[in-house]
């Protein structure tokens, strides 16, 4: 049990909110109380849970617009890159075909062996190997 003692103006406003919503003022109280005491006490991690949902929207957004822009590069990448000729096609095809190979080793490698991985090398969390240019794979 608890006696108080409320100013007029936030009395009358109480009988008011107690009237219109068919409940007595001691309902209100106890519901405003409770309210306060959770909000300000037994929700910090609900304002986390919110932080980190908003940052996860925004990091999703991030990735679609990388995507898309990725998707764009392809596009003019592949509508003004002249066509190989016929006669350098096989050539061509081979020189990709092992720097793509080239490509695919130095990730597995760097996926498998790292602790942090590429992630930690963009953050800055562990110094640059460096990939091999795409120029020196033939080379040794």
């Amino acid at each position: 049990m608890l006696n108080m003692r409320i100013f007029k103006p936030t009395m009358d406003a109480l009988t008011t909110f107690a009237a219109m919503n068919n409940m007595t003022k001691t309902e209100v109280v106890e519901a405003a109380v409770s309210d306060y005491i959770h909000r300000k006490f037994e929700d910090p991690y609900g304002k986390r849970e919110a932080y980190l949902s908003k940052t996860l929207g925004e990091i999703k957004d991030l990735n679609r617009l990388q995507a898309e822009a990725f998707y764009t590069f392809l596009q003019y990448w592949f509508a003004h890159t002249p066509r190989i000729p016929e006669d350098l096609r096989a050539e061509a095809n081979a020189e990709g075909h092992e720097r793509f190979q080239a490509f695919l080793r130095y990730m597995n490698q760097t996926m498998l062996t790292d602790d942090v991985g590429l992630a930690g090398r963009f953050l800055g969390d562990q110094p640059d190997r460096g990939m091999k240019r795409a120029d020196d794979v033939n080379d040794g």
